[in-house]
């Protein structure tokens, strides 16, 4: 969700912009002396104001400055660059020269591939309102510039001059129609901050091709002024967000490539420092992302390699803090991928693979730059993380196999992996969702559970599909859209979700939580995950006055149901999930694809949706329980029967399960806290 802009309403662009300019610096005190640092070092002045309202910097416009000199500012500025020998943000992490000569190919012939999204026809004369798809994040895309990068490579690496014309066109027509006193739109946070490194990217080009013109040197350099200032103004900056990463790389860049601007020295320090904010703010002690996606913790993760890359090329420093919640970011990814290199679809979150080649390059890059220093402990934890990723990219060949179960409790993310036994049935895994909501990418989708058996996602989540405003946006957001306990038909009201209890066993893995997402209700699930991959997962649901409420169970697109009187089995090849809901789990509906209200539907990539099956079983009452077994088998494995020995609602469940030979009877004692599990 893109964060508001400053720009309040009520009040004119112009004003607004004219005070983010006039107060867009961050000077630590009128009497700091600009001196000199050293290779990998911040001004510690700088720290303490990462998050602090700056002191106003001088009005005075750079290009008044050049006004005033008799070289012509073309000429300036090329001087400025010449020493400078710079490698902009966008250089660093660039793609393939093949994938550049394609895109600019395409441009040439009167297309457009802006992100993902299909190519679309490039206006000759763009008004820059355009929307040919009516798609909010294409137009984004479109505002940061990023799709003429190609032909600004193309013409770099082959002195194609004609390529950077066609660059600089577009680049300039874009400064000239929307500058600051125009209209809102181009000025929010990611869409600013982006296009800025864009015209970092340009002059450099230009420059090294010794194609800057005079009117282009004005018009950019000045750009970069107002933008830089618009950049380090703290009304402008995104602190809860992960589009402060992206006005941190601007503002860093347009320091490192205009040294001559008085202000760079500042931005540059007040961009390193709001980095190390930006970490400690947005991922936690345990290195987990805090926007509810693990889509977008690979996102963070990616975008701080390319930091990572990109400040050790220029000699910037890497803090014991950065190094050490990168460590702990790499290892959660690590710790939730799947098999088959994916992760789990929580949030807004495509199924994509893990950035490992990323993950590599950072693990390197901070042990080559020495950013462990002498902690024994972090350097252990580098080597291990290096060894678990060397296990997944061989599928098991080479390397150290990843930890069985994971809790990262204080976010509220759960792997249950039980080791795998022989005879013990399908390799399963389950991801419990028990994390704060947010507001961001998250979803309402507190308490919300995937299954995998044998290799087969069976329970999967709903995935993003679009950030469009509309009813299918708020579809894959809801909670119907996730598989946990519904009240009432309603989303769950931005829940904080308390853990009870985490037991994490060689024979058995128990998790309990509950929260307050619905007023006046308390929502319980506890799951009990045995060591052969058969699971117990008990919902509570309590209210002072009657409500309707029901447990919902998504099932992966492929899975095929089969109904019985006292169960469903869902069929993926060879594999089976036996859904028991014990002692009948109330009433049991079945939708797939519907359309009005939307139930039944998955994303596994921005814009494709895709029908599947959703089991509901419904209750309602004060006090409602859903005790519910799933067992995973291989076809012609025999039956599958379990039983409900004991139920007291807040206070003991028991359960008897049997298939193929094998029993187990487990007892869950909820009187006390540890919760006393016993496994039979």
């Amino acid at each position: 969700m893109q964060k508001p802009s400053i720009f309040a309403a009520g009040a004119t662009a112009v004003a607004l912009v004219a005070i983010a300019l006039t107060v867009g610096g961050c000077n630590p005190s009128a009497t700091t002396t600009e001196r000199r640092l050293k290779p990998g070092e911040i001004d510690p002045a700088f720290i303490a104001l990462a998050g602090a309202e700056p002191p106003s910097l001088s009005t005075a416009s750079f290009l008044d400055k050049f006004r005033k000199k008799p070289a012509t500012v073309a000429a300036v500025v090329e001087s400025l660059h010449a020493h400078n020998k710079y490698t902009s943000w966008f250089e660093t992490i660039r793609f393939g020269k093949t994938e550049s000569v394609e895109r600019y190919a395409l441009l040439r012939s009167g297309k457009v591939l802006v992100g993902r999204h299909d190519a679309v026809e490039l206006p000759a004369k763009p008004t820059w309102r355009e929307n040919p798809l009516g798609d909010r994040n294409w137009r984004s895309l479109y505002h940061c510039l990023r799709w003429l990068l190609p032909a600004i490579w193309v013409g770099q690496d082959t002195g194609d001059a004609e390529a950077l014309r066609f660059a600089e066109g577009y680049v300039l027509d874009y400064l000239r129609k929307n500058p600051p006193s125009g209209w809102l739109y181009p000025w929010g946070d990611q869409r600013t901050a982006e296009r800025a490194k864009v015209m970092v990217t340009l002059l450099e080009a230009l420059r090294r091709q010794k194609l800057l013109t005079d009117d282009s040197a004005r018009l950019l350099a000045g750009s970069l002024w107002e933008y830089g200032n618009l950049l380090a103004s703290r009304r402008f900056y995104s602190f809860a967000t992960n589009h402060g990463l992206f006005q941190n790389e601007a503002l860093l860049d347009i320091a490192l490539a205009m040294p001559e601007f008085k202000e760079s020295y500042t931005w540059r320090n007040l961009a390193l420092a709001r980095m190390d904010d930006q970490l400690v703010r947005n991922v936690s002690v345990g290195g987990v992302h805090t926007e509810g996606a693990t889509g977008y913790h690979a996102f963070t993760l990616s975008h701080f390699e390319n930091y990572v890359r990109y400040a050790t090329s220029h000699g910037m420093p890497i803090s014991r803090t950065m190094a050490s919640r990168l460590l702990g970011m790499v290892n959660f990814q690590l710790a939730i991928c799947r098999p088959d290199g994916t992760y789990p679809m929580i949030g807004d979150t495509e199924r994509v693979k893990a950035p490992f080649a990323k993950m590599r390059s950072l693990l390197t890059r901070l042990g080559s730059v020495g950013a462990f220093g002498s902690d024994v402990t972090m350097t252990l934890r580098a080597r291990r993380c290096g060894q678990m990723l060397r296990f997944i990219e061989s599928q098991g060949v080479k390397g150290t196999r990843p930890a069985g179960s994971a809790a990262f409790a204080k976010e509220g993310y759960f792997v249950l992996r039980p080791a795998a036994r022989a005879g013990a049935g399908p390799a399963t895994e389950l991801f419990f969702n028990a994390a704060q909501f947010s507001g961001v990418h998250g979803h309402y989708d507190a308490l919300s559970l995937c299954y995998s058996a044998g290799g087969k996602d069976f329970l999967v989540d709903s995935g993003k599909f679009t950030y469009a405003a509309d009813r299918r946006r708020e579809y894959f957001r809801s909670t119907a859209a996730h598989s946990t306990i519904l009240v009432n038909d309603q989303n769950q009201d931005k829940a904080s979700p308390k853990v009870i209890d985490v037991q994490l066993s060689g024979s058995f893995d128990y998790v309990e939580a509950e929260h307050f997402g619905y007023a006046g209700i308390r929502c319980n699930r506890a799951i009990l995950h045995l060591a052969n991959g058969w699971t117990v997962v008990v919902d509570e649901v309590q209210a002072n006055d009657p409500m309707s409420c029901a447990v919902l169970w998504h099932l992966h697109p492929e899975a095929k149901l089969k109904h019985e009187t006292d169960r469903t089995i869902a069929v993926m090849g060879d594999q089976r999930l036996h859904i028991v809901p014990l002692p009948g789990g109330g009433r049991r509906d079945v939708a797939r694809g519907q359309r009005t209200p939307m139930a039944g539907w998955v994303s596994f990539k921005y814009g494709e949706i895709t029908p599947r099956s959703v089991l509901r079983f419904s209750g309602s009452g004060k006090r409602v329980a859903f005790v519910t077994v799933l067992v995973p088998t291989t076809a012609g494995k025999g039956k599958v029967t379990a039983s409900l020995i004991e139920a007291t609602f807040g206070e003991q469940y028991a359960v008897r399960i049997r298939h193929d030979g094998r029993e187990a009877s487990v007892r869950i004692d909820r009187r006390r806290v540890p919760r006393r599990i016993t496994v039979d």
